[in-house]
């Protein structure tokens, strides 16, 4: 018996050795013969930059079924300052003709600065993938002189520039691991750039997933509460995270960064930066190609505190604060206008923090009609500094000749960084309007308004004056037949009552109808979920696990979308737990669905769940739990 045993767990070997032999045949030919499919493109910082000015240009590159090499880029027009170029590769998991074996990307970032004046085209880049080239998209700059408003690195003084900044590093910071909880599979770590800051100064806060192994997508469930901050995402949410490795306490984790956004905090105190949630499919990318069970890991960043300070004293009074930096400029697009023609006010608002949060100034004057402001609006990013550019236009109308001063708009301005009180001031603009007065003088006590230009009435002119006849009273004359009077008139006073109560009759009618067809189809669909039921019953007698398991869960999850009177097959179990507390369900009921959907999807996959016993208990819960979502009624929504 023993040397038979061993003689069939040797046939076994052999026959894994051979299935796994020609797996990794077809696999080979399946990933050969499978497209390679790709795309480049080509973006630049701006496309006006001035002469000697540093920009940016930025290839990306996606690429399918083949490795991606470095793009190239002709750039012998201009001077390259810095280039750098990274080559992350991420395999996806899975065989055949549905997914793609590998999936790479190719970065390249230059720095470059144009030598002289005129009309230049940049790329189109180029970057081999497998056997063939993917070509990008072209740009043309046009490059002005000197005098060019510039991004960063532009000239800002006779012989000074600001030097060329070095890529941002999105990468997690190595040393101490602050903002987590260490778990030897996967845990999420939350890093920010300062723990103590000032109102409307920003802080940078980072997510970061580390993993030791991943077999699926993971899932975020829940994102982390902001609450007394103004935020903005400095990454593209829609984007893959790009994996790095890193060493932590002995072990090597792949590191995804899931989110970095700018903080800005916007009252003094104690403010947290929330938790986040997600559901981390760990396990082996064998497991996923021989369908072998996955764990999924639920994991929950640790929250961080930032203590918040009100901007140190000295700031000019009198003046709004900004905690930023801040340039204003206001102008006008005429400096000398006709009464009642109207002239635009810009001022043209533009830094880093909040730029958006500073008060709109007032503008009046007297013998000024000033209209309501136009106001335009963008963020701005420059090397993760959030700020703003922000253009105000008013339209003012004089109604009497003068002269005019508008402003000058002052700011009490704190740069944190350099620790310390400036005030940004926009220049009085004159306003010159001549010509008379819109609106007309009143007449004088006891005047004639008969009067002439002369002012003498036509009396004592001598001239004759005609007047009509004299009467007492007044009265309209009838051309025609009064409407009262006319023989439809009733008939048609009849008609409009009569109408809206035939129409409330129909209506009533019909949502009647509707209500009836609407029962009718949310019976014939309880009994069809009921239905489900007895399968998995029938397979608890076939000993199928997975058809018993999947049968309950089809059947609560139909109940509830037939309550609900919608789907539910995006929610995770958390969100539905939290959408059927809001309908109105008792929180232990909605708590008892929960947990049964998620120990039906647990016991599937479990040598325990498959015990006739415990399906037998499974199958009892899930009726007497249908019963009571059965009884269920959700509140209804009150009209806003």
């Amino acid at each position: 018996m023993q040397r038979l045993a061993s003689r069939r767990w040797l046939h076994r070997c052999r026959a894994a050795a051979l299935c796994a032999a020609a797996l990794g045949v077809v696999t080979l030919f399946g990933a050969k013969a499978r497209a390679q499919t790709g795309s480049c493109e080509l973006r630049v910082e701006t496309t006006t930059p001035a002469v000697g000015q540093p920009f940016r240009i930025e290839v990306m590159c996606r690429g399918q079924g083949a490795e991606l090499g470095a793009p190239e880029i002709d750039l012998s027009a201009f001077d390259v300052m810095s280039r750098q170029a990274t080559q992350p590769m991420q395999f996806s998991f899975g065989f055949g003709g549905q997914r793609q074996m590998i999936e790479s990307s190719s970065r390249l970032v230059v720095l470059a600065s144009a030598r002289r004046e005129g009309s230049y085209q940049v790329g189109p880049a180029t970057v081999a993938l497998g056997g063939q080239r993917l070509t990008s998209n072209a740009v043309t700059v046009s490059v002005g002189g000197a005098g060019a408003s510039g991004g960063p690195g532009a000239v800002t003084g006779p012989g000074t520039s600001t030097p060329p900044a070095a890529p941002i590093d999105t990468s997690p910071p190595s040393g101490p691991l602050d903002g987590a909880v260490y778990d030897d599979q996967a845990f999420l770590r939350t890093v920010v750039d300062r723990r103590e800051a000032i109102v409307g100064q920003q802080v940078t806060v980072t997510f970061y997933l580390y993993v030791r192994s991943l077999a699926a997508q993971p899932q975020i469930t829940q994102q982390p509460a902001t609450d007394g901050f103004w935020v903005h995402d400095l990454l593209d949410r829609s984007a893959t995270p790009e994996p790095v490795a890193q060493r932590v306490g002995g072990a090597s984790f792949r590191v995804y960064t899931l989110r970095r956004l700018a903080a800005f905090p916007l009252r003094e105190g104690e403010l947290s930066i929330g938790t986040m949630e997600m559901q981390v499919p760990i396990g082996s990318p064998i497991d996923v190609i021989f369908g072998s069970s996955q764990g999924v890991l639920t994991r929950t960043s640790t929250p961080v505190t930032i203590t918040v300070h009100a901007p140190p004293a000295g700031a000019a009074p009198g003046m709004p604060v900004h905690v930023g930096t801040l340039a204003a400029e206001a102008t006008l697009d005429r400096a000398q206008v006709p009464t009642g023609d109207a002239v635009t006010l810009e001022l043209h608002l533009s830094g880093v923090g909040q730029v958006d949060a500073i008060p709109t100034p007032r503008v009046q004057a007297d013998g000024l009609r000033v209209l309501q402001p136009e106001v335009q609006y963008r963020t701005t990013v420059d090397r993760e500094r959030v700020g703003g550019d922000r253009r105000i236009r008013w339209l003012i109308v004089p109604e009497r000749a003068g002269d005019y001063t508008l402003g000058p708009f002052r700011w009490a301005v704190f740069d944190p960084s350099a620790g310390a009180w400036s005030v940004v001031e926009a220049s009085a603009l004159r306003l010159t309007a001549v010509g008379n007065a819109t609106t007309p003088a009143a007449p004088p006590s006891g005047g004639s308004s008969s009067a002439d230009a002369s002012g003498a009435s036509p009396e004592q002119t001598g001239e004759s004056v005609a007047f009509g006849p004299v009467r007492t009273t007044s009265s309209f004359t009838r051309r025609a037949t009064r409407l009262a009077s006319s023989w439809w008139y009733e008939v048609a006073l009849l008609v409009g009552p009569l109408a809206i109560v035939v129409t409330l009759l129909v209506f009533a009618g019909r949502r009647r109808s509707a209500r009836r067809a609407k029962a009718g189809a949310s019976d014939r669909a309880t009994r069809e979920a009921r239905a489900l039921l007895g399968d998995a019953r029938a397979a608890i007698a076939s000993s199928d696990t997975r058809a018993f398991y999947a049968a309950i869960t089809q059947a609560l999850r139909r109940i509830v979308e037939i309550r609900l009177e919608r789907a539910i097959g995006s929610l995770t179990h958390a969100q539905l737990r939290r959408d059927l507390v809001d309908a109105g369900m008792d929180a232990a009921l909605a708590e008892r669905v929960k947990e049964e959907l998620e120990g039906a999807e647990m016991a599937r996959f479990s040598a325990a769940g498959g015990e006739p016993k415990e399906m037998d208990a499974a199958l009892a819960r899930s009726q007497a739990l249908f019963a009571a979502l059965e009884r269920f009624t959700p509140r209804e929504e009150e009209d806003a």
